[in-house]
């Protein structure tokens, strides 16, 4: 997941970023963009599904200025090693 998550960073980065568009990167190990990710500074996040849940559990608020999800690997979710249950 985190491999992927890195090739659309640089993918979207590269394809975006020309334009001004803030594309940022959280997972379990890079956690440098978490602080701007709560706040709500960024054009595009992209994130494992845990650093999801994390954002929400710990800005209530965070889906207010969100206008669109996409979520690969949907079907992982319900695997019982996985931790994702919501509040």
């Amino acid at each position: 997941m985190k491999a992927i998550g890195l090739e659309k960073l640089h993918y979207f980065t590269h394809l975006y970023g020309r334009f001004g568009i803030k594309v940022l990167y959280s997972d379990g190990d890079i956690r440098n963009n978490d602080g701007n990710i709560l706040r709500g500074q960024f054009d595009v996040a992209i994130m494992v599904n845990e650093k999801l849940k994390y954002f929400e559990q710990h800005n209530p608020e965070f889906f207010k200025n969100v206008s669109e999800v996409v979520v690969d690997e949907l079907g992982i979710i319900s695997e019982k090693t996985r931790d994702l249950s919501w509040k």
